[in-house]
């Protein structure tokens, strides 16, 4: 009985996450921090469907504050040309069956982003000076990741003027930037400098670090071209 019982329970947990992760996604997609609502981005003319998904890991934040970074994320994406999707994924197997949009195939727009607490962070280094990393991601490959050091985005939150959701949300957007841009590709300024200087940290306070025009295009030419072989995969499989 105890085991059944059990069972039950685990079940209907995930259930209830799937279902506030769909709202979560919902309200994110809608742009419904208050922040997002007044600053409006939007993409460059004719590149409004260069859609990628992004399944998120959450570690241990709240989903409140995840609503809130994603619609950062969510505009500094638009400004690049991106129309993001996101997908909340469970953190155990035992929690899949309540996430039904998190189990489909993925193909090469399609990354994880996984929220680290401070022991799962140390398993990269005990010390770290970003707030994340990205694995090398080839064109055609799938399953690419980018990690979140969320111990790290709240000790800069607690020293400078930007609030812990809107550096998560330039947190999210500069890892998947690398998985586009590739490893090597910080710069010097903006949302892709390597570490963030004051004025950094006062342009994210009062709105957002953006990509530069470069490499808001590499990022169009990328997604674009992931986009199409995904889609010749997708044919060849339904190819007699």
């Amino acid at each position: 009985m105890s085991r059944d019982w059990s069972r039950r329970q685990a079940k209907e947990r995930a259930n209830e996450r799937g279902r506030l992760g769909g709202l979560i996604i919902a309200l994110t997609i809608a742009g419904l921090s208050a922040r997002a609502s007044a600053q409006v981005v939007s993409p460059p003319a004719g590149y409004a469907n260069l859609k990628i998904t992004l399944r998120m890991y959450n570690s241990g934040i709240s989903r409140s504050l995840l609503v809130r970074a994603g619609g950062e994320a969510a505009s500094i994406l638009s400004q690049a040309g991106l129309e993001p999707v996101w997908v909340d994924c469970p953190l155990t197997p035992a929690e899949s069956e309540g996430y039904a949009a998190c189990q489909s195939p993925m193909g090469p727009a399609d990354f994880a982003i996984k929220i680290l607490t401070a022991r799962e962070a140390d398993q990269f280094s005990s010390y770290h000076e970003a707030m994340g990393q990205a694995l090398e991601c080839a064109r055609n490959e799938v399953g690419c990741s980018a990690y979140i050091f969320y111990r790290d985005v709240l000790e800069l939150a607690r020293d400078g003027d930007a609030a812990e959701y809107q550096l998560l949300g330039h947190a999210i957007a500069h890892e998947i930037g690398h998985l586009l841009l590739g490893p090597n590709s910080h710069s010097a300024a903006g949302l892709m400098r390597r570490k963030w200087n004051d004025r950094d940290l006062e342009t994210i306070a009062r709105g957002y670090l953006f990509f530069t025009d470069a490499q808001s295009k590499h990022i169009r030419s990328q997604v674009s071209a992931r986009n199409t072989i995904r889609q010749d995969q997708v044919a060849s499989a339904e190819k007699p």
